[in-house]
């Protein structure tokens, strides 16, 4: 993305990673384990930093394994309470680990939400409005905000 971001028109410093369950273990893993690209690579897609400016987990598998490292992006995790309970434990775990780093974190968890709850218009009860939430989190972080 960031190679073809003239392109495309894309601002390189808002480009995110994002994963639902399985996914969102990639996503988490994708924000912990980046490089700042090679410059002097002559692959232009090697020359990118691989770093997420921003990462949203909905439910990630594997959270309890993840850990903060030295510039992290900011985090928005969601999941539903009637979820697996350890994947709520490590989701809360993950948070505190992101606060006692300093990086932004926000955290939501969703009475009677279970696993599996997504971004479809179906989904009934306040987990629904999730959405929403994510994008008042990132006119927070000044991800919405027009590049001068």
């Amino acid at each position: 993305v960031r190679s073809r971001a003239k392109e495309w028109n894309i601002d390189t410093a808002r480009v995110g990673a994002m994963g639902f369950s399985a996914g969102g273990e990639l996503a988490g893993l994708a924000a912990m384990q980046f490089d700042y690209g090679n410059k002097n690579s002559a692959d232009v897609i090697e020359q990118q930093s691989s770093k997420p400016s921003l990462q949203l987990l909905v439910y990630p598998g594997g959270a309890g394994a993840f850990e903060p490292v030295k510039g992290s992006p900011p985090l928005f995790m969601v999941v539903g309470d009637q979820d697996d309970q350890q994947r709520c434990i490590d989701m809360a775990e993950l948070y505190i680990k992101y606060r006692k780093a300093n990086i932004p974190v926000e955290f939501h968890v969703f009475t009677k939400a279970v696993h599996g709850f997504g971004i479809r218009k179906t989904t009934a009860g306040a987990v629904a409005d999730w959405p929403n939430r994510f994008y008042a989190w990132l006119d927070d972080m000044g991800f919405l905000k027009q590049a001068h």
